[in-house]
């Protein structure tokens, strides 16, 4: 019997949310990481989640996130509940997209606007099922995996399960030194694996994408300033380099 899941709806929750593949057996290779980070962050932004940082290994993915009380979801209005939901399946935006995969995607949006107009009722069925999967960390776990698998499962013309287990997830306290040592743990594990010599250039984690990209992840701003009580946008970086690493 499995143990339930430590959560705090009630407020403002961080987590340190973990997964592996079946057999833990690697199996993402650079363009399966990459679809993993845009399948996360896309996920984290239907949501309302905010992710201070992560990092993607060829068997497992770690995530430190913020899940914002479930009382609060209440407040999306139709409109944007659909733009989130648009967005969540990929309203299709990319030009090398397939046409019937644009047209298919097209239709299950027309789908949901279409519910929230037929009546109250139906409104109502809408708004709850949306709602259901925002401000809540299983269901945030839950689809993020899920979604991956049916994309690799169609990559590599598989079946069957990706991951070993359901992801886990560990609360941790906003206000002790846990929570700034758990994301330097998880950026620094690309190291820990023998992956790169130097966080700062393994693409997939938080502050590896962003040192390429020489812009903070949004998420890592946050971290950085709640840390060292508000860092220059131009020393974040700088700032939580010298957390990992004590140099720079």
């Amino acid at each position: 019997m499995r143990k339930p899941r430590v959560t705090a709806p009630e407020k403002h929750a961080i987590y340190h949310l973990t997964a592996k593949t079946l057999n833990e057996q690697p199996s993402f290779d650079e363009v399966d990481l990459e679809h993993l980070r845009q399948i996360l962050f896309r996920t984290a932004k239907f949501a309302n989640i905010q992710v201070f940082t992560y990092c993607f290994l060829p068997e497992r993915l770690h995530a430190l996130i913020e899940v914002p009380p479930a009382k609060d979801k209440l407040r999306y209005r139709d409109e944007e509940l659909i733009q989130r939901y648009a967005e969540l399946i990929g309203e299709p935006r990319n030009p090398d997209q397939p046409e019937f995969r644009k047209n298919y995607l097209k239709m299950r949006v027309k789908q949901v606007k279409d519910r929230f107009r037929e009546s109250r009722h139906s409104a109502a069925e809408a708004r709850a099922t949306i709602l259901g999967q925002m401000h809540d960390l299983s269901a945030f776990g839950k689809l993020a995996l899920q979604k991956m698998t049916i994309w690799y499962n169609t990559r590599h013309e598989r079946t069957g399960p990706l991951w070993s287990t359901r992801f886990r997830s560990e609360l941790l306290d906003r206000d002790s030194p846990e929570f700034e040592t758990r994301a330097a743990y998880i950026d620094l594990l690309p190291v820990q694996h023998g992956l790169v010599e130097d966080p700062a250039d393994y693409p997939f984690s938080g502050y590896g994408a962003s040192e390429q990209n020489d812009t903070p992840l949004p998420g890592l701003s946050t971290l950085v300033n709640e840390i060292f009580d508000q860092v220059p946008p131009e020393k974040t970086l700088d700032a939580y380099r010298t957390l990992l690493l004590g140099d720079r």
